[in-house]
């Protein structure tokens, strides 16, 4: 198998691929009231999201294809895709090496996307109840402690990795996660070499993500706030990677938050002076 730039031609599979992968999560579901009862309206939300998101300037999408000897899938098969996505600090935004520069022919594509996700969203059934709820999870990730020291430095992020069920246990999501780590590696040796901060990367893992993720290095440092959904439910866990140790220390104990122990602090040197070790 190898990965390989997702295409237009690809985003139908990617959210068959997604739906499957996330039919029991309970912050999907939320977000997508009514889901089971119009399925054909949500499939056109979905595909014309995907679509619009292709065309994001600071967003790499990568899917993961069966080659001639993988015997478990067809040749050419799409068995999973991941989307990282880039968030340069201010200072080097401008100059960032991982911020495309969209063609006028990409800008228009863009803007047809976006075009035809708002004809989406008006046409559904409850356009205004997906609204807040987006408002509130959206609310809900700005204003988390969890990754807060990172936000404003430049990083990698994790946004979306899902697996076709099918699939799953094959190494196609160590594939897709280690391309963001082969990038954030080199980058961060090259950055330290010059006196920079090293890359970190970050994401937000459900349960079943968590022994992958700490098999590839990368450690809890929190939990998201879920009380916006208005029932009990864990959120997930905030994880960053940092090879360096630049960002984090490792720790053998602390307080309990939402649940379990937390693996990770940060630094004493990056945290705002507001901060506590207990309010990540």
């Amino acid at each position: 198998m190898h990965i390989r730039p997702t295409t237009a031609a690809d985003i139908p599979r990617c959210v068959t691929i997604r739906d499957a992968a996330f039919v029991d999560n309970e912050l999907v579901n939320w977000l997508a009231p009514d889901r089971a009862k119009y399925p054909l309206a949500w499939r056109q939300r979905a595909l014309a999201v995907q679509r619009n998101k292709l065309y994001q300037s600071n967003a790499w999408q990568f899917v993961c294809v069966a080659d001639t000897d993988d015997d478990f899938a067809a040749v050419g098969e799409i068995l999973g895709w991941a989307r990282w996505v880039r968030r340069a600090s201010e200072e080097e935004a401008a100059a960032d090496p991982w911020t495309r520069q969209l063609s006028v022919l990409d800008r228009v594509e863009s803007w047809l996307r976006w075009a035809e996700l708002k004809f989406e969203q008006a046409m559904y059934t409850s356009p205004a109840l997906i609204q807040a709820r987006d408002d509130a999870f959206m609310a809900s990730a700005m204003t988390s402690t969890g990754f807060a020291p990172i936000r404003a430095a430049t990083h990698w992020h994790l946004e979306t990795l899902a697996v076709d069920p099918k699939y799953q246990r094959r190494g196609v999501a160590r594939r897709l996660v280690d391309w963001g780590l082969q990038r954030a590696e080199a980058e961060t040796e090259e950055r330290v070499a010059r006196g920079k901060p090293p890359v970190p990367i970050t994401l937000i893992a459900t349960a079943p993500g968590l022994p992958l993720y700490r098999s590839m290095g990368l450690k809890v440092v929190g939990w998201d706030d879920a009380s916006y959904m208005g029932f009990p439910v864990e959120g997930g866990s905030n994880m960053i990677w940092d090879a360096s140790n630049y960002w984090i220390r490792d720790v053998e104990y602390e307080e309990p938050m939402e649940r379990g122990v937390v693996e990770a602090v940060y630094s004493d040197s990056v945290l705002p002076k507001s901060s506590s070790l207990h309010a990540i």
